[in-house]
């Protein structure tokens, strides 16, 4: 099973590696800046109110 989780995983980052500049294009496509270019959460967001704990929830 690992084998097969690392071999998954080479082929992610060849994936990314070779698609970097279209993943980064449609990453800024889909992100809300104000006038200043900064990131911002749309008002109708249902975790705009949500704080960050730096944990990462796993199942």
């Amino acid at each position: 099973m690992e084998k097969k989780v690392n071999k998954m995983k080479d082929h992610l980052k060849e994936l990314i590696r070779k698609n970097k500049d279209q993943i980064n294009q449609m990453a800024r496509n889909n992100t809300l800046t104000n006038k200043h270019g900064l990131t911002v959460s749309p008002k109708d967001d249902p975790y705009r109110n949500e704080i960050a704990t730096g944990k990462m929830v796993t199942a």
